[in-house]
């Protein structure tokens, strides 16, 4: 019993996403410089429209309420060129918020703020797209450069964790297995899914930028795409 009833509760949450992403393609683009923030703690907010107004980014905030499941058709989210899910713990239900956003918003990115970062809680976001990751210390200082990085198609994590999803990559780990494709290449493209420059992947992985790029062009040439682009949507659906 206690099967079928996950069962059907991972079914509602599917349908669910599909229904909130037709709803929300059909929207217009994303206004320039504006954030919506999803958080639980009331103290936060006045935190970070201190910290992204000096920086000319405008907020629309939605608290999130402290249940377990989160309706984003009650949220009504506007479209933003990125969402800060601000949250104490990053739990399973956080983690179904961010792939819903994602979902409902294909065209916005997604930064998630915790009090504490580990792998348990990093790795299924990174899988799932997720690019920018805080802590509540680091967004203090560094939410506005977060911010604007991630709008513009980079990434903002630790390095630490980003080394161990990488490594663990590596070592075959949280990939499925793609035919003719080495470690290193592997490990390249899950730079790529995470919208990384030649020369942000090379400064990751201590190569050079020439040879950063002879991957990207192996993976190019080996899975017959034109471009990093549809590289990309190849494997976006690869843990």
């Amino acid at each position: 019993m206690g099967q079928l009833q996950k069962n059907s509760r991972n079914r509602r949450s599917v349908m669910r996403i599909n229904t909130i992403a037709k709803v929300h393609q059909s929207k217009t683009a994303a206004p320039l410089g504006t954030v919506c923030l999803l958080y639980t703690h009331p103290l936060v907010l006045e935190d970070y429209q201190k910290l992204l107004s000096a920086s000319g980014f405008r907020i629309e905030a939605r608290q999130l309420d402290t249940s377990l499941a989160f309706d984003l058709e009650k949220l009504d989210l506007p479209v933003v060129q990125v969402f800060i899910v601000d949250t104490l713990a990053i739990t399973e239900a956080i983690q179904l918020l961010v792939a819903e956003i994602r979902a409902g918003f294909p065209k916005s990115r997604q930064i998630v703020v915790g009090a504490k970062l580990s792998a348990e809680s990093a790795f299924p976001l990174f899988r799932i797209g997720v690019t920018g990751l805080l802590t509540h210390d680091q967004a203090h200082r560094y939410i506005s450069r977060a911010v604007s990085r991630v709008a513009e198609g980079g990434c903002w994590a630790p390095r630490n964790l980003l080394a161990s999803y990488l490594g663990a990559i590596a070592n075959k780990q949280l990939v499925k297995t793609v035919p003719n494709i080495t470690h290193r290449e592997r490990t390249v493209l899950e730079l790529l899914k995470l919208n990384r420059s030649n020369r942000e992947i090379a400064y990751d992985l201590k190569i050079s930028e020439s040879t950063a790029k002879f991957y990207v062009s192996k993976l190019l040439a080996k899975f017959k795409v034109q471009s990093r682009t549809d590289l990309i949507m190849l494997f976006s659906n690869l843990p």
